[in-house]
């Protein structure tokens, strides 16, 4: 688990191709860093990426600033050749999404 005052990441399953981590909180400047982290550190010590799926169902918040990291963590996801995985979104961050062009782009829909 990684703590942060306003960004909490917990993973469920980060020794396999397929990781799972949950969000709990905001995602901003503040916070960002966690989730880079996180997810970085995953990728470094996993051969075999398969799939990153984020539980965002307890993400509170969500800036320009956290778009652009999640952006990041889909380029970092991507380019080892696995799929990212934006779960349980809620309203906000579909709305964020969506009026930003990039809900298609980050969920994989076409």
């Amino acid at each position: 688990m990684t703590d942060h005052r306003s960004l909490t990441c917990t993973w469920h399953s980060p020794h396999t191709e397929a990781g799972r981590l949950r969000l709990d909180g905001e995602l901003d400047y503040g916070s960002g860093d966690v989730l880079l982290s996180a997810v970085g550190q995953w990728l470094s010590a996993t051969a075999e990426v398969r799939e990153l799926r984020i539980d965002c169902a307890e993400l509170r918040f969500c800036d320009s600033w956290g778009l652009s990291v999640l952006l990041t963590v889909h380029r970092l996801v991507t380019s080892r050749g696995a799929r990212l995985s934006l779960d349980n979104r809620n309203d906000a961050l579909d709305r964020l999404l969506t009026r930003t062009n990039t809900l298609d782009h980050l969920t994989g829909r076409i």
